[in-house]
């Protein structure tokens, strides 16, 4: 388990991170650097949900432990997927440099999804493929309409459609934590039922909060 103290130590710095130390960054810094970022994380998003729908698609749902993981490619591109889940701590180093505050969603969001994605990694479960899949999937998706949205006249006329992508988000949630366990939990060892358990019950949250986001986008 020593291998656990990388998202720790990743997360322990994540909660540190104030919007203090955001104060100086030039405005124009801000907006250049927050466009780059999520067209880069658009296009890494895209890339991924092509690359495993590839993989899915040519053999659709087979639950066997680690199958996908053992197929070429697929160990190196989740690998990836799965460092960027570190990298999108920078969604909310944005809004401190915004001089905005995340919401709680977001935070344990981007923490739990280190968590997560390190022990299916780590333990070759093969949940993480479909959960990237679908991850990817809604990604490329939402950082183009955070791309979008940022752009000059484009931007107004889409943010009416943030309460759709949520819809989206929560579907995928839902969706993601039945099909988890209606395929693998019966054909895992102890260790990795465990995480699978884990990786529910973040969902769970999840949808809560992601449920109540939605309400207030309604209700707004």
């Amino acid at each position: 388990m020593i291998h656990f103290i990388y998202p720790m130590i990743m997360n322990l710095f994540y909660v540190n991170v104030s919007k203090k130390d955001f104060q100086s960054v030039n405005p124009n810094v801000v907006y250049i650097f927050s466009l780059c970022h999520n067209l880069a994380l658009q296009i890494f998003s895209l890339y991924t949900f092509i690359r495993l729908s590839s993989v899915f698609t040519q053999n659709t749902i087979i639950a066997k432990r680690e199958y996908y993981f053992s197929m070429s490619g697929v160990d190196s591109l989740l690998f990836w997927f799965y460092l960027s889940k570190y990298y999108e701590f920078i969604d909310t180093f944005i809004l401190y440099a915004k001089k905005r505050d995340p919401i709680f969603l977001q935070k344990f969001h981007h923490m739990g999804a280190t968590i997560i994605w390190h022990l299916g990694y780590v333990y070759k479960l093969d949940v993480i493929f479909f959960a990237s899949l679908l991850n990817s999937g809604v990604h490329s998706i939402m950082y183009l309409y955070y791309f979008c949205s940022m752009l000059p006249v484009l931007g107004k006329k889409i943010r009416k459609y943030k309460i759709y992508i949520t819809n989206i988000q929560i579907a995928q949630l839902a969706y993601g934590a039945f099909a988890i366990s209606w395929h693998y939990y019966g054909i895992e060892n102890n260790i990795n039922k465990c995480i699978i358990i884990i990786f529910d019950v973040y969902i769970g949250i999840l949808l809560v909060l992601f449920c109540q986001l939605l309400s207030t986008f309604i209700k707004g």
